[in-house]
């Protein structure tokens, strides 16, 4: 009996979530094509940026590249907004309100994807140093996620400055 109610949690568990996909697969949700192209950590905090890290942590860049499938604009802020990145230590993140990076443009800033368009653009997380990410979720219906392996993780890349 306890194994069977086991097994029936954990399919219960498994049959809510979404998708899963890896550094460079697509995905669907809200009326779009979502790819995460990157991952960048620690990323390049820019001199622009209004915001620092904490202390001990460092940001991580998703990079995403997002294609409009629709026949309406799509609100990239709240597509920022929904995401969330979890950590190798089960640790969940949200995005960043205001700090930016050296590696791509925040996707919050870039306004409304208008139909059949493409764009591509950043969600920021505040992360400890010594953490690592793990899983970028984003919470539409259905949700959608991206395991993140270590091999993939990318670093400042080559000639990279601060703006």
């Amino acid at each position: 009996m306890a194994v069977a109610l086991a097994g029936g949690i954990v399919a219960a568990a498994c049959s809510s979530s979404g998708p899963v996909g890896i550094v460079g697969t697509s995905l669907s949700a809200m009326g779009t094509q979502i790819t995460l192209t990157a991952v960048y950590d620690p990323a390049t905090v820019s001199n622009a940026s209004v915001a620092q890290p904490a202390y001990g942590h460092d940001y991580v860049a998703t990079s995403l590249s997002v294609r409009n499938l629709s026949d309406s604009p799509v609100d990239l802020a709240t597509m920022y907004r929904m995401s969330k990145l979890r950590d190798n230590r089960r640790r969940d993140h949200v995005p960043s309100p205001s700090g930016t990076v050296t590696e791509c443009q925040r996707l919050d800033s870039l306004g409304q994807l208008q139909p059949h368009q493409t764009a591509s653009g950043c969600v920021v997380f505040d992360v400890s140093t010594f953490s690592r990410p793990v899983k970028l979720f984003i919470k539409s219906s259905p949700q959608v996620s991206w395991a993140i392996r270590a091999g993939v993780i990318q670093q400042e890349p080559k000639g990279a400055a601060a703006i």
